[in-house]
């Protein structure tokens, strides 16, 4: 399954930065930094879903999820650094990639993703972890 998660993520990253000229890939491993935009430095993480805290939260279900994570991205945002694992945790920049419905074929192709991404707003984050408060910066893509 690690296989099957690293390929999907490795093709994720690969259709992101070929869809858009202001992201650049890291040309080694560097933990943490999968890509520049615009010159700053961004983690990927790729998410099957909402994560059950946004979702219970949000008290909703179906397609109003959905447009509700796209309305409240910055909620989601909070939502996903708050409830990561503890022993993966960081607070650095990053790029989330959600899947709405974890069913769903791994397909960008099939979503304006040049446009999504282009247009992706990076999104100040204030989120608290163990009793600490943290700020950073994301972008997040819902597919």
């Amino acid at each position: 399954m690690k296989l099957i998660n690293t390929y999907r993520n490795d093709y994720i990253e690969n259709k992101i930065i070929l869809m858009n000229d202001n992201i650049v890939p890291t040309l080694g491993n560097n933990r943490s930094v999968d890509f520049y935009i615009d010159g700053i430095q961004y983690d990927q993480k790729v998410s099957r879903g909402f994560g059950g805290s946004f979702i219970k939260n949000s008290n909703k279900s179906g397609e109003e999820l959905v447009q509700f994570a796209k309305q409240n991205s910055a909620l989601l945002a909070r939502s996903l650094y708050e409830n990561q694992d503890s022993q993966r945790f960081d607070a650095d920049y990053r790029m989330y990639i959600v899947f709405s419905n974890e069913k769903e074929n791994l397909d960008l192709y099939r979503y304006d993703s040049q446009l999504i991404i282009k247009n992706l707003d990076s999104l100040d984050v204030n989120f608290s972890y163990d009793e600490v408060e943290y700020e950073t910066k994301c972008r997040i893509l819902i597919l």
